[in-house]
């Protein structure tokens, strides 16, 4: 216990009471802080469980919206698809006449024709996309459009690609005929009828071999067109009367005469040969004096000639034809054929002579 010093002292002795104490030591759990953290922790859990809420609600929103937008993409894609299938039908439907148009032309007509054709399918595929409403419609139009304008681009490609090789046959057949013509009208001068064959010969030549044709191929070309020329020149001169010329040139060349050429032309040949034979018989007739007898004088005849009265006509005067004579030589002719055909022309000019006769 404390002793308690004298008046005069100024001091306080302490000394450690005799009563036991415990000894503590402040903590942070002591004064609540795992209620705290548990509190907080707790907090922070609602707290993301709350964010999580919200992010829940804010995916399922923005997933709604998303699909929405897909929805009204989807039909508006499927109007815009509607619509390019439609226009793109239109594009065959407008340029299908155009196409058969150009098909139906030929040779040079195809060939200088395709510039035209093409630019009129370029300009119905820019008239159809001018005209797309929206332009998602235009989007897809323009590449299907493109593939169906490549696509009919190549099929006239591919016709004006044929077509070159009958434009330049044409051209060929038509240099070829206009020498066999020069060489018909020149049937009988030898050298222009050789200097035309030359050059229908070449110019075939050319033609053969723009077609790839073997030697043999060309050869029977060559003589076809031998044959060819031989032909035109003896039916040239057969035309021009030139019956001499015409069995001339068959004499000296009619063994290369192709089966096509030599039985026409021996045919006309042989025509020619009995046309002219017929001819000369009947002018030979006809031309010859008439045998008839002479007629007796009458008695006014005879004293007319004798007291020589003009005015009456002599014994010796004109007489008429007599076919019965005439007749007579036409049946000694040997040839059938030939008799035939004289005896009807030589009837006909006698009666013609008749007639004048009796009408003078």
């Amino acid at each position: 216990m404390p002793s308690i010093p004298q008046y005069n002292t100024r001091q306080v002795k302490t000394d450690a009471a005799a009563t036991p104490y415990y000894k503590t030591q402040a903590s942070a759990e002591a004064f609540g802080a795992g209620t705290a953290k548990a509190l907080q922790s707790m907090g922070e859990k609602m707290g993301d469980a709350s964010s999580a809420v919200g992010k829940i609600l804010i995916a399922k929103a923005d997933a709604k919206k998303e699909a929405e937008e897909k929805a009204s993409d989807a039909a508006e894609k499927q109007v815009n698809e509607t619509l390019a299938v439609d226009y793109s039908n239109q594009f065959i439907q407008a340029t299908q006449p155009k196409l058969d148009h150009y098909f139906g032309q030929r040779g040079k007509g195809a060939v200088e024709g395709f510039d035209a054709a093409a630019t009129q399918l370029s300009q119905a595929k820019e008239d159809l996309l001018s005209q797309a409403p929206v332009p998602g419609v235009a989007d897809m139009l323009s590449p299907a459009l493109e593939g169906e304008l490549n696509a009919s681009l190549s099929q006239l490609q591919r016709h004006r690609d044929q077509q070159q090789g009958v434009y330049e046959d044409d051209v060929s057949a038509m240099r070829i005929g206009l020498s066999q013509e020069k060489a018909n009208r020149a049937y009988n001068d030898d050298r222009a009828v050789a200097t035309n064959f030359h050059i229908a010969a070449s110019e075939q030549a050319h033609q053969l071999q723009r077609r790839g044709a073997s030697p043999e191929e060309q050869a029977t070309a060559q003589a076809d067109l031998a044959s060819s020329f031989l032909r035109g020149r003896i039916e040239s001169a057969l035309g021009h009367n030139d019956l001499a010329a015409a069995q001339r040139y068959y004499a000296a060349a009619g063994a290369g005469l192709k089966a096509a050429d030599q039985a026409p032309v021996k045919a006309r040949l042989d025509a020619a040969v009995l046309t002219d034979t017929v001819q000369r018989h009947t002018q030979q007739i006809l031309q010859a004096p008439a045998s008839v007898p002479r007629a007796a004088p009458s008695a006014a005849t005879t004293a007319a000639a004798a007291g020589g009265e003009v005015g009456m006509a002599a014994p010796d005067g004109p007489r008429p034809p007599d076919l019965q004579a005439r007749l007579a030589e036409v049946m000694k002719i040997a040839d059938p054929a030939v008799r035939d055909r004289v005896e009807v022309n030589v009837a006909l000019a006698t009666e013609r002579e008749a007639a004048a006769y009796r009408d003078n």
